[in-house]
């Protein structure tokens, strides 16, 4: 008897497996994928992103040079949030020379957000 219950309980088993297997519903390619949600902030597809050098900057207007050489002007947001690091700054405290990154609508360039990502201090090496 005790030698029926090791092969017993293997097919048992098994089947039991292949049953569950088979309850969980298959999903049909019809079906919508499940949507990704990402932990950074969703940027609508009319915005963009580009790092540049900062050649002038004013309460309206801001200019930068990127790698390529080239310069892109864009007018400030009245909402636009401006910050270096984890603060909030001023736009008076981003001076020309500075790096910076520009989050910006492409269907205005309007800029939404700015980011000092370094300041003159560490151009002039002080």
């Amino acid at each position: 008897m005790k030698k029926l219950i090791v092969p017993v309980l293997s097919i048992v088993l098994g089947i039991g497996s292949i049953l569950s297997a088979k309850a969980i519903p298959k999903r049909s390619s019809s079906a919508s994928p499940a949507k990704q949600v990402s932990t950074k902030s969703a940027m609508p597809s009319h915005f963009s992103k580009v790092v540049g050098i900062v050649e002038s900057i004013d309460t309206n207007q801001l200019v930068i040079k990127m790698r390529n050489g080239k310069s892109q002007t864009f007018t400030l947001d009245k909402n636009a949030q401006i910050e270096q690091g984890s603060k909030n700054i001023d736009i008076s405290q981003i001076k020309q020379g500075e790096r910076i990154s520009v989050r910006f609508d492409k269907n205005t360039n309007g800029a939404k957000q700015i980011y000092l990502l370094s300041s003159i201090k560490h151009h002039a090496g002080k």
